[in-house]
């Protein structure tokens, strides 16, 4: 709304091959030529940078040290003991009575570690994909800056409703379960999406399908935030839970890599336009994610599981 208040309109690019019918102008990019439009655009990132500045601050001084649990002698406990002591009630019932916990080279050694970051990957992927090119896709069927602003709010408040419902479902359901319906959810949704721009160029069933079909991804694959840290800690013991964490990040390099090489394939970008090709770039991906995760136990506190994972010590 600060950017382009009076929801002018995109323009398509001239200089496009596919410029003719409509269902080939589906295939071209759109763009804002508007010079007071642009000249705002800067400004919009200093406002978003005072906006998270005042945030961050804001957090900065929200954060503290939990109070120190003090012993019978009121004198402070360090940390490390701290930590040790909170690990008892976290021993297995195995033979030895070994608190079950996993050094990042172990994790590293277990398949369990390969399939939730393929997992998380798939979805992350997916989850780029549809913040980079949402909007993109959105303009070759629907020209209304205004009608995506608002949808974008909405989908906003989604992206963090549904973190913390996931984290509910996780402790109900375990790990494989929902990631499960998040994967198979994300792959037929994302999929089909290249089908709306046939509802009709800037028809009311365009925009409600495009926004019903933008609402379910959001609802769904922020969730596997939520449900990979939980996996981590369950599959892996929490006594290196950051290290293990922060080793599925790595999925970060190659998410990144993916996506500077699917948005450059000139085969598909020229049959299809480089929005649809990545649409269905998604939906491949998400199907990736959600066999390789499929095999795995409905929930690391199996007994069996852990066992296994004993034996990789």
């Amino acid at each position: 709304m600060f950017v382009n208040p009076d929801n002018l309109q995109a323009v398509i690019d001239q200089d496009c091959e596919y410029l003719g019918t409509e269902q080939e102008d589906a295939k071209c990019d759109f763009y804002f030529a508007d010079e007071n439009l642009l000249e705002k655009v800067p400004w919009m990132f200093f406002l978003l940078g005072v906006v998270y500045s005042i945030m961050g601050v804001t957090a900065l001084c929200l954060i503290s040290d939990p109070e120190p649990t003090k012993s019978p002698k009121s004198r402070k406990k360090s940390y490390r003991k701290e930590k040790e002591e909170s690990l008892e009630y976290l021993i297995e019932e195995l033979p030895g009575k070994v608190a079950f916990s996993l050094t990042p080279l172990q994790v590293m050694r277990t398949p369990a570690f390969y399939q939730i970051w393929l997992g998380f990957f798939s979805i992350s992927l997916t989850n780029g994909l549809m913040s980079n090119y949402s909007k993109t896709f959105g303009l070759t069927f629907i020209n209304d800056d205004h009608y995506f602003a608002k949808v974008a709010v909405f989908l906003n408040i989604l992206n963090g409703i549904c973190r913390i419902l996931w984290g509910h479902y996780y402790d109900r359901f375990g790990f494989k379960r929902c990631f499960s319906i998040i994967g198979v959810t994300v792959t037929l949704v994302t999929a089909t999406l290249p089908a709306l721009p046939a509802l009709g160029a800037n028809s009311l069933a365009a925009k409600f399908c495009y926004s019903l079909w933008m609402s379910v991804p959001y609802a769904t694959f922020p969730g596997i935030y939520s449900i990979v840290a939980a996996a981590v800690n369950d599959a892996f013991g929490p006594a290196h839970y950051q290290a293990n964490f922060g080793l599925l990040f790595s999925q970060s390099l190659a998410h990144c890599a993916v996506i500077m090489v699917l948005t450059r394939l000139p085969s598909s970008t020229q049959c299809v336009g480089y929005t649809r090709q990545c649409s269905c770039w998604r939906g491949w991906f998400g199907l990736v994610g959600w066999v390789a995760v499929s095999v795995r136990p409905t929930s690391f506190h199996l007994r069996s599981f852990r066992e296994q994972m004993h034996e990789k010590k």
